[in-house]
């Protein structure tokens, strides 16, 4: 939650914005995350893409800073998909998990679960807010 959270405050990596974003919800910056996932696996052109992530929230029409961070994300999402693609083939999203391990009181959700096109495996999948990676993202 912390790094969302830091993304919300902060402007967008290099590039200021003319305006100070407005503060945002980190919740909100981790639906445009997840959309973006789910939409770039379907394979759709960005500027579909992006329709799609302004019907699922709305707040991107007026918010320049939000739009950026779709942007954003799409654009990785499309360094990543194509990665994917070239170890597994096409990958698709078939819905979203809950794990437990049995000696622990907590579940894991992650964002989505999907498989393989080449040979079934299932991959788990959890949409991170940041432009840089830590080790802790590393399975």
């Amino acid at each position: 939650m912390a790094i969302k959270a830091h993304r919300a405050i902060s402007a967008p990596h290099e590039r200021q914005l003319e305006q100070r974003p407005r503060l945002v919800e980190p919740t909100t910056i981790g639906k445009i995350g997840e959309v973006a996932v789910k939409l770039s696996l379907q394979g759709l052109p960005v500027r579909e893409a992006m329709r799609g992530i302004a019907r699922s929230v709305p707040e991107i029409e007026s918010n320049d800073y939000l739009e950026e961070i779709a942007s954003e994300s799409l654009r990785g999402m499309e360094e990543i998909r194509k990665n994917l693609e070239s170890q597994y083939a096409r990958v698709t999203i078939i819905g979203r998990g809950e794990g437990r391990h049995p000696d622990l009181a907590g579940t894991a959700r992650p964002d989505f679960i999907a498989m393989t096109e080449r040979d079934g495996t299932p991959i788990i999948i959890e949409a991170k807010d940041s432009v840089k990676t830590n080790p802790s993202y590393r399975f």
